[in-house]
Formats: structure tokens, C-alpha cells, sequence
């Protein structure tokens, strides 16, 4: 199973080109759409968004750019108080299970984010 070289996802993977499609689009005008997979990692269809066609021609560098886009994004949700065992027994199933659901996510953005920050490190 292929993840994402930025943030270890495994969901919606793509291929990301190291040097963005758009700066050598003009070279396959006319021709063949080019599906080599040279010159590209996989990404996750997030990371890849968010990297967009950025100048950046190495896999840490474009991280770099990719962790603050990531901090911002999502700000709100990384500031979800901690909750006890005990609190959350005393809510209601409906309210229970949104907050465990904001938990599991936030879990999983701060993987993301350190596998971000390792990456772009390297």
C-alpha cells in the first residue's frame, strides 16, 4: 500500500510532480497526455492540493511549505480541549460520538503533522 511521502496518509493517494505539470505542460502540447509516473511521489490527494504548482523541486522542501498550510487549516480543530473518560460518560450518545470524532481527527492531523515536520527536515 503506498502512502503519502509528506504526511504518511494512506488515503486518496496520487502522484505528485516534483516539478508542478503546469511548468512543463507547454512541452506536451499537441502530444500524448503525459502518465509517466518520473519525476513524481505520492501524495495524498490533500497534500498534493495544497502544494498546488509551488516551485519547490525537493520532497522536504515542498513539506516545508506544506506545514504551515497545515497548522492553519486546521487551527480551530487542533485546539479541541482534552477530554476524560468521565466527561465524556456523562454526555448524551449524539454529543458523545461528535466529540470522539473531533478527538480521532485531531489525533490524526497531529501524526500528519509530524510526519510533516520530519520530512521536511530531512
Amino acid at each position: 500500500m503506498s502512502r503519502c511521502v509528506y504526511c504518511g496518509s494512506s488515503k486518496n493517494i496520487e502522484n505528485d510532480h516534483l516539478i508542478p505539470y503546469s511548468y512543463n505542460h507547454l512541452r506536451t502540447i499537441g502530444s500524448r497526455t503525459n502518465t509517466s509516473k518520473k519525476g513524481t511521489v505520492p501524495a495524498c490527494h490533500e497534500c498534493n492540493n495544497l502544494l498546488g504548482n509551488k516551485m519547490y523541486t525537493t520532497v522536504s522542501s515542498r513539506a516545508s511549505y506544506l506545514l504551515p498550510k497545515y497548522k492553519k487549516k486546521y487551527d480551530k480543530l487542533s485546539r479541541l480541549p482534552e477530554w476524560t473518560e468521565e466527561e465524556l460518560s456523562e454526555l448524551g450518545r449524539t454529543l458523545r460520538s461528535a466529540i470522539e470524532n473531533g478527538i480521532r481527527e485531531k489525533e490524526d492531523l497531529s501524526l500528519r503533522c509530524r510526519h510533516v515536520e520530519l520530512v521536511s527536515n530531512e
